[in-house]
């Protein structure tokens, strides 16, 4: 007797469930744990994210806390107010757009608060240094009047000399040992908590009297400030203070209100975390444009139009047309098959041997011989039978003698 295959098709359909659910939730937990995302993202929630500042500013109310994943650009007439906040986190020192350099700029132009926050850096290397150093043009030939385009991308030269940094980084002591030991930073203005941990070898070297020192490692500048129109620049060599791991072991609440812009009167009105740099952008397709502008319902209405399109020519909604009873047409036959139809609809069928012999008839008329007029005798007579099969075969084997 044959076993029935429903037990295995439900353990297939069992295990694909079970396997559907499981990257479903393995998925879930990695962007809720945020380790995809780049480090000292908003968006992240491990120990190198700022998604425990981001939240901890969003729940305390009194200012707008929202994430940037437009250009620059775009975000610029938005964000120019004197009571706004953008924090440029996790920033490397080389490959600045030039777009992103004006547009910060602008910013603080207008009035917004900038807070740019470098990685930190564990030692100092052959490149690190040879990246501060200018790099050398070819020479234009002689008589060459053109000018000079500008360049799309600044290197951590141009960035420097443009803002009037210079970075520097500190000599890992032990040799063994390169890494970057534990530093302290300590403050400069009162206000701010005295020492703060800092964990980078990237400091400022002989900031000019434009930047105001904040903190500082060993009589080193590690933060600083920078008036710039009718706002602020405020530059860290380390992005430590900002991570997840600060806010739980490390937390500076004191130095984070100075550095969001409040001095005890009112907090900033907007708090923009820039994420574009991080390579977390937004590129909006049609859906999401749709979903903008409350195109759903069209949507849904071209959806509905296009399934009764496919249903009507695939099952049309009006019932066949039957042919009348008693129709002449005769589709699909060639003339020897019409003259049978035509036969059949025309004579009986006892009387077809008497038609054709009526017809046969007359091509003798011209044809008066004796002798034709015996074999039409006999035609005639065998004609007369009851059975036109038997009365046709006697009438061939007639004209077959005549022959």
């Amino acid at each position: 007797m044959q076993r029935s295959r429903w037990p295995l098709y439900i353990l297939v359909f069992a295990l694909a469930c079970a396997t559907v659910i499981g990257f479903t939730r393995l998925f879930q937990l990695r962007y809720e744990v945020g380790d995809i995302y780049p480090p000292y993202s908003s968006l992240r929630a491990d120990p190198l994210g700022a998604a425990v500042l981001y939240q901890a500013l969003d729940d305390a109310g009194g200012c707008t806390v929202t994430r940037n994943f437009l250009p620059l650009s775009r975000i610029a007439d938005a964000a120019k107010s004197k009571d706004a906040t953008i924090f440029y986190l996790g920033a490397r020192l080389g490959g600045w757009s030039l777009d992103d350099v004006k547009a910060l700029e602008s910013l603080a132009t207008s009035g917004a608060r900038v807070v740019i926050t470098f990685l930190p850096q564990e030692q100092a290397t052959k490149s690190s240094h040879e990246s501060l150093r200018p790099e050398k043009k070819p020479k234009k030939p002689a008589g060459d009047d053109q000018d000079t385009d500008e360049p799309l991308n600044l290197t951590s030269y141009e960035l420097a000399k443009r803002w009037n940094l210079d970075f520097n980084w500190r000599l890992a002591q032990d040799r063994d040992n390169p890494q970057t030991p534990g530093l302290t930073a300590r403050a400069s203005i009162p206000g701010p908590e005295r020492t703060v941990p800092w964990h980078t070898a990237l400091y400022f070297k002989s900031p000019i009297p434009a930047l105001r020192v904040i903190y500082q490692v060993d009589g080193q500048p590690v933060l600083l400030e920078r008036k710039f129109g009718r706002g602020s620049f405020v530059f860290s060599s380390d992005s430590y203070l900002f991570s997840n791991e600060a806010m739980r072991a490390d937390r500076a609440p004191r130095l984070l209100a100075w550095l969001i812009g409040d001095t005890g009167s009112l907090p900033p009105a907007s708090i923009i975390f820039e994420e574009t740099h991080l390579g977390v952008q937004e590129n909006p397709g049609i859906a999401a444009l749709a979903r903008k502008y409350g195109l759903q319902g069209f949507a849904a209405a071209l959806l509905a139009l296009a399934s009764l399109y496919i249903w009507q020519s695939g099952a049309p909604f009006l019932p066949p047309r039957r042919e009348e009873a008693g129709s002449d047409i005769v589709a699909g036959q060639d003339s020897a098959s019409g003259f049978v139809s035509l036969l059949r609809r025309g004579i009986a069928p006892p009387r077809l041997l008497a038609a054709c012999l009526e017809q046969w008839k007359k091509s003798f008329a011209h044809r008066p011989e004796k002798k034709m007029q015996a074999t039409l005798a006999r035609i005639e007579a065998a004609a007369a039978g009851a059975d036109p099969v038997a009365s046709y075969r006697m009438i061939s084997q007639i004209l077959a003698e005549k022959k």
